[in-house]
C-alpha cells in the first residue's frame, strides 16, 4: 500500500485506503490497460515539465540503477511516467512533479498516477482528458476503502431497520457446514481456521487465501495471525445483511469508529492546525478494541468493567473515549458499587495502577524518552520517535507498521 503521496517537494499526504492487514478483494472491474515503452503516445506541449531532464524513457530507465523492488517493476515506473529519485523507493512524475513511494507488491505506478495527481498533461496525452475522467471513476469504484464509505453509508440510512428480504448472492453456502465444505482443498493456505472463517460467513473461493461472504459476496485476502474474521467483515462491508443479522448494529458501529478513528489521527497529524487539538498524547482516540486489550491484558480489569464504563460513557455523549477518560470511569464505578474485580492484579491499589499507567507513557524499549510515536494501523503507542527507526512490526501486537505518527505532551 502506498502510503505516502507527496504532491511538492516538501509536502506529504497520507492515503490510507487499506488499514487492516486482512485487504479486500473488490468487484471484477476493467482492469488499467498496460501500455509498453513504445506504445507512449506523450507529446510535447506547451508547458514546461517539471523535471525536463526525464522527458524520454530511457533517461527515466538510466535512474533505476538502485532501485530496491523487483515489483512493481522499473519499466512500469517509467511508462507511468516516474523517475527514481534515489531516496528509499521515492519515484517523480518528470512533468507533475507528483511523487510516490512506500510500495508493495500490489501497487500499480500507473493507477496511483492517475488517483493522486490532480492535473498532469502526461497522463492527459496518454488517455485524453476524458478517458482519464473514465479511468478516474473505474478506480474509485475499486478502491476499498471508498467502497467501505459507501458501504457505511448504506448501513447508516438503514439502522434499526429489518431487510424485508434477505438474497444471498451464493446461497449454497448459505449454512456454516456448506462453507466449511468449501476449505477442504488442496489450494487452501491460510493463517485463519476454516472454523473462524465459516463462522463469519466465509467460503473458500479456491484461491490462495481468498474468502468471500455467502450473503453480500465481499471478499477477503492476505490474512495475517491478528486479524479477526468477523471484525475484517463487518469493517469492509458494513452493509452485509448477514452481518448485521449475526453480529448486530451495535458491534458493526464500533467497529466502523475503530475503522475511522486511524484516519482522523493522520488527517489531524499533518495538519498543523490540529496540533492544537491534541496536545496530550493520551487524547488521541486509539482503537477502542485496542484500548479494552491494553485495560485487560496489562492493567488487570476485567472485560464487564470495561464495557460497562465504556456504556455509562456513551450515554453522556463520549462515543470515542480515551484510556483515560476509560480509567477514570472505571475508578468511579468501582467507589459508587464496591465491584470486587476477579483479576489477578486485585490486591494492586488505584495508586499501583496509576504508576502502571505511567509506565505506558515512557518507551518501551529505551525506557527513558516519552512515548511519542503512535504505529498504524494497529494504534499501539509504546515508542518513542527515536527508537521507532527500522521498526517494521508492533513489539505489542506483531503487526506490520506501515506509518508512524509523532504525538506530543501537553
Amino acid at each position: 500500500m502506498i502510503h505516502g503521496v507527496i504532491s511538492s517537494q516538501n509536502s506529504v499526504t497520507n492515503n490510507i485506503s487499506r488499514l487492516a492487514s486482512a485487504v479486500p478483494v473488490n468487484e471484477a472491474s476493467d482492469s488499467l490497460t498496460p501500455i509498453s515503452a513504445d506504445q507512449t503516445p506523450f507529446k510535447r506541449r506547451k508547458t514546461l515539465p517539471r523535471y525536463p531532464r526525464y522527458v524520454t524513457e530511457s533517461f527515466r530507465h538510466q535512474s533505476y540503477l538502485n532501485w530496491p523492488h523487483a515489483i512493481p517493476t522499473k519499466t512500469e515506473c517509467v511508462i507511468a511516467g516516474f523517475f527514481y529519485t534515489g531516496e528509499s523507493d521515492l519515484i517523480r512524475c518528470f512533468q507533475c512533479g507528483i511523487g510516490l513511494k512506500d510500495f508493495s507488491h500490489e501497487d500499480d505506478p500507473m493507477a496511483e498516477h492517475i488517483r493522486n495527481a490532480e492535473s498532469c498533461l502526461y497522463l492527459d496525452a496518454m488517455f485524453s482528458p476524458e478517458g482519464l475522467i473514465k479511468k478516474r471513476k473505474e478506480l474509485d469504484r475499486s478502491n476499498p476503502e471508498n467502497n467501505r464509505q459507501r458501504q457505511y453509508a448504506e448501513f447508516q440510512r438503514n439502522l434499526g431497520a429489518t431487510s424485508s428480504s434477505n438474497t444471498s448472492r451464493s446461497p449454497q453456502y448459505s449454512t456454516f457446514e456448506s462453507r466449511l465444505l468449501s476449505y477442504e482443498s488442496d489450494n487452501f493456505r491460510s493463517i485463519k481456521s476454516p472454523e473462524e472463517l465459516a463462522a463469519a460467513g466465509l467460503f473458500y473461493t479456491g484461491l490462495g487465501d481468498e474468502v468471500r461472504c455467502f450473503s453480500c459476496n465481499g471478499g477477503l485476502r492476505n490474512w495475517e495471525e491478528h486479524d479477526d474474521p468477523w471484525i475484517e467483515h463487518c469493517k469492509w462491508f458494513p452493509a452485509c445483511t448477514f452481518a448485521r443479522e449475526t453480529k448486530g448494529d451495535a458491534f458493526i458501529e464500533q467497529v466502523q469508529h475503530s475503522a475511522n478513528a486511524p484516519t482522523t489521527m493522520l488527517n489531524d497529524a499533518t495538519n498543523p492546525s490540529a496540533e492544537k487539538h491534541h496536545h496530550n498524547d493520551l487524547d488521541l482516540d486509539m482503537d477502542l478494541l485496542t484500548v479494552k486489550a491494553v485495560c485487560i491484558e496489562e492493567m488487570g480489569f476485567t472485560a464487564e468493567i470495561f464495557d460497562e464504563a465504556v456504556y455509562h460513557l456513551k450515554l453522556d455523549g463520549n462515543h470515542h473515549p480515551n484510556i483515560e477518560v476509560i480509567i477514570n470511569r472505571i475508578d468511579q464505578i468501582q467507589k459508587e458499587t464496591s465491584v470486587e474485580y476477579t483479576s489477578a492484579k486485585i490486591s494492586e491499589t488505584f495508586y499501583e495502577e496509576n504508576l502502571r499507567l505511567k509506565k505506558i507513557v515512557k518507551c518501551s524499549n529505551c525506557k527513558t524518552n516519552d512515548s511519542n510515536a503512535l504505529f498504524l494501523p494497529c494504534a499501539h503507542h509504546v515508542m518513542c520517535i527515536t527508537c521507532t527507526r527500522d521498526t517494521k512490526r508492533c513489539s505489542v501486537c506483531n503487526r506490520a507498521v506501515y506509518d508512524v505518527v509523532r504525538t506530543f505532551m501537553g
